[in-house]
């Protein structure tokens, strides 16, 4: 839900030792809003949505938001897109 989070280290030598801090910037939570599906001409709207590892008002998940890139070009590779 935080995509543009960021982490920044600042390390500071104490003797022998380092001292490591992080800083954490959480930033805004951002979640998913209305999935829209447009373009089709053939292939089913619900064979598409099938492949969708989203919904609305899900946390932003960069790792699900590839996984269901992969999956839509994936029907391609399929032959299970048509294009018209």
């Amino acid at each position: 839900g935080y995509a543009q989070a960021g982490v920044v280290a600042e390390n500071t030598l104490r003797g022998p030792d380092v001292e490591v801090r992080f800083q954490v910037r959480e930033g805004e939570r951002l979640v998913i809003g209305a999935i829209e599906i447009v373009g089709l001409r053939r292939t089913r709207e619900s064979l598409v949505r099938r492949q969708i590892a989203l919904q609305t008002g899900d946390p932003v998940d960069p790792r699900r938001l590839a996984r269901t890139e992969r999956r839509l070009l994936d029907l391609d590779d399929q032959g299970r897109v048509q294009n018209g």
